[in-house]
């Protein structure tokens, strides 16, 4: 008995963690098809990321075409609704040229500390010096208050719709003390 109801706290611990720390991504649903570059995988770190502090989003991929430079545009999102958009140097976010083959595009964004606790949505399009489309990607993440963030600072890569945990980190349920419960 004693073993079952630990083997249920712990998969409770690892369910609760899964949600707080979640994000997701997708493929825009008007992409070009098929897009230059195949995103395979995309980090976020934290998870979930802190209000006033910055967030790394890392995105791999793979291209088949060569890309001596280009732009990033980025759109962030609150409910639903754009509330902010700028166009960065592609050059800036990874190594260029950039050659067939393997492909990091790396993005560290200030998270304002003014900003609202909530569901954000950041849409990422990859261009080349001519403007056209090398991949677009939509994330969605949950922007926390710094007193509610249960963070591992170890990320989770998630690719497409399966997760896969890079770091695992040690549950922490609350506990009776002397009567009292403690975090």
């Amino acid at each position: 008995m004693r073993a079952v109801v630990s083997a249920i706290l712990s998969l409770t611990a690892i369910l609760l963690w899964q949600g707080v720390a979640g994000f997701s991504w997708k493929v825009c649903d008007d992409a070009v098809t098929p897009p230059s570059v195949v995103v395979s995988s995309v980090i976020l770190s934290p998870d979930p990321p802190i209000i006033g502090t910055p967030a790394t989003f890392k995105v791999q991929g793979s291209t088949g075409i060569a890309v001596d430079s280009g732009t990033v545009d980025i759109q962030v999102s609150f409910s639903g609704v754009e509330i902010f958009a700028t166009s960065e140097d592609l050059c800036a976010k990874t190594s260029c040229p950039v050659a067939p083959g393997e492909v990091l595009v790396t993005l560290v964004e200030a998270l304002p500390p003014i900003a609202p606790p909530g569901e954000y949505g950041l849409r990422l399009t990859g261009r080349d010096n001519a403007g056209a489309e090398l991949m677009c990607l939509e994330v969605v993440f949950e922007l926390v208050l710094p007193s509610s963030a249960h963070v591992d600072n170890a990320p989770r890569v998630v690719t497409g719709k399966k997760e896969e945990m890079v770091a695992m980190r040690a549950a922490v349920l609350p506990r009776k003390v002397g009567g009292i419960i403690a975090a």
